[in-house]
């Protein structure tokens, strides 16, 4: 029975530190995300999910969540095809899992529906991003900066299908939960300025254009100087 004993808490401080090390290394790759380093990031990911489907199995929500990050990195390094192969895994394991209303559900559909605009694959992004954006309002709310991350996203789809009136009014929604959350001055501020001003120039509105245009160089400015190549 002591044997039994020391057995199992010697098993329960194994499993512990491997969880552990998935957890270092998921942060270490939070960080060079941050840093652009998105090769590095990719090899600690990859690592994260065999640790992961090892310890909890290859189906579960564990597993998915580092997926959907993989995922994500895939895509910044220009990897699409590859990037939506395991964003679709993903999501197929959270529809099993979760309900339909579930808040990492919507995080596989807000990478998946970016990803699919970025291979030109508009309409089955709005429909991702559509699904996603009811889940954000359901659980964060509608005036949450989550929700207006997926608006803006779901603007870019309807931007690209030449929805442009539709795009500008998800655009100017967004914009303004940003303003109210993140400040008049913030950098997601200013890339949403300038996808408004872009949209509002081809509705014929160039005044209005202009003007966020101007606004949206004005905060970047601020944040890169006037000689940084943004």
């Amino acid at each position: 029975a002591a044997e039994d004993y020391f057995v199992a808490r010697l098993s329960d401080k194994l499993n512990a530190g491997v969880i552990l090390q998935a957890e270092l290394l998921s942060m270490l790759s939070d960080g060079l995300c941050t840093l652009g380093e998105y090769s590095r990031s990719k090899e600690m990911l990859e690592k994260v999910v065999d640790i992961k489907e090892r310890y909890y199995g290859q189906n579960t929500p564990e597993v998915s969540v580092t997926m959907t990050s993989l995922g994500i990195t895939l895509r910044e390094l220009g990897d699409s095809t590859s990037a939506q192969k395991i964003l679709e895994k993903a999501l197929s394991i959270q529809e099993r899992v979760h309900s339909s209303g579930h808040p990492e559900l919507a995080d596989v559909l807000v990478a998946l529906g970016t990803t699919l605009c970025s291979t030109g694959k508009y309409d089955e992004s709005r429909k991702f991003l559509e699904k996603a954006l009811k889940i954000k309002e359901s659980h964060s709310g509608v005036d949450h900066p989550e929700t207006a991350s997926v608006l803006t996203g779901l603007a870019n789809s309807m931007y690209n299908l030449k929805e442009y009136t539709k795009s500008k009014e998800i655009l100017e929604r967004a914009l303004k939960i940003q303003e109210g959350y993140l400040g008049m001055d913030h950098l997601e501020v200013s890339i949403t300025l300038a996808s408004l001003g872009k949209t509002l120039s081809l509705l014929g509105e160039y005044e209005a254009g202009k003007e966020a245009l101007e606004k949206a160089l004005r905060i970047q400015e601020v944040h890169y100087g006037k000689e940084h190549l943004k």
